[in-house]
Parts: structure tokens; sequence; C-alpha cells
């Protein structure tokens, strides 16, 4: 089991399915960066010739006094 987030965890987990004989890349960016989305997309395009499916989750956690 892997955690973190910082990109020695990500290339872990890349190099163990690898391992297993999946084909995977791994590509760090913040999506709230929109030139890291572009780079993610042109990075997937050159590996893998297209992009068929893009799906962005990503959640943030705002606290403010007397909220729960």
């Amino acid at each position: 089991m892997f955690t973190g987030r910082g990109l020695p965890a990500l290339e872990a987990v890349e190099k163990e399915f690898i391992g297993k004989g999946f084909d995977v890349a791994c590509f760090q960016s913040d999506v709230s960066v929109v030139a890291d989305s572009q780079k993610a997309v042109e990075f997937t395009v050159k590996k893998y010739g297209r992009l068929d499916i893009l799906v962005n989750n990503a959640a943030s956690f705002l606290s403010s006094p007397g909220y729960n």
C-alpha cells in the first residue's frame, strides 16, 4: 500500500502497476492550474496518440469559524 501525494508515491504506484504488466504512465499536475491540465493532455496524446476520456477528480476543503 502506498500513501502520500508527492511524485515519489506516484512513481512507486506506477512502477508496481508496470511490474504487473499494465501499460500506465504517471503525470503530476494541479487541476487548478490550466497550463498543468493542458500539459497532461499533451503528454497523453504524445504517449498514446489520443485521449478518449478525462476525469478531473479533485476536492478542496475550506474551514471557517463556526463551520463544521
